[in-house]
């Protein structure tokens, strides 16, 4: 008995030493830039609305704010990640946050913030917390890596299909 004391209690100190350090507020976000030097700022954001309307089940339920004179739109999104425990194997989570997509003339900047994940309550369910931990963050950051390369692809590969 006394040996499964001692692993059990091993563990728990291993577990609470495990580095998860808590990210400053100014790296709670991801800001990503593109360069598109052949087009023009409507261009870019026509081919963005079209991105939005392919990429996301309902496009007119996830735009916050929207207004192509001033080059801004705004999406509430979210998504499903997974991040390594202390144990090892990943563990399914889900992630709100605001997507913010600034076009100019030849460039955008995509901006994730406002950042929020599941986490255990400890009694069995989830509650809704900011994405504050290094581990959680980055597991997050490599979706949103994806939705850039995403939306930089079909920006570069639009094909209008006129037909």
């Amino acid at each position: 008995m006394k040996k499964y004391q001692f692993f059990i209690i091993l563990f728990f100190i291993g577990c609470s030493l495990s580095p998860n350090p808590n990210l400053p507020e100014t790296d709670r976000e991801l800001i990503i830039y593109y360069d598109y030097s052949n087009l023009n700022k409507e261009s870019i954001y026509n081919r963005t609305i079209s991105w939005i309307a392919d990429s996301y089940k309902s496009p007119k339920t996830v735009i916050e704010f929207n207004d192509k004179d001033i080059g801004k739109i705004v999406i509430r999104g979210e998504t499903n990640f997974e991040w390594q425990s202390f144990i090892g194997s990943a563990l399914p989570h889900i992630c709100r946050y605001k997507f913010i997509i600034d076009i100019k003339d030849n460039k955008i900047r995509l901006v994730f913030t406002d950042i929020y994940g599941t986490m255990p309550d400890g009694r069995g369910g989830v509650v809704w917390e900011p994405m504050i931990k290094k581990s959680h963050f980055d597991s997050v950051k490599n979706k949103f890596l994806e939705y850039g390369e995403q939306l930089n692809k079909y920006i570069l590969y639009y094909n209008n299909n006129n037909w």
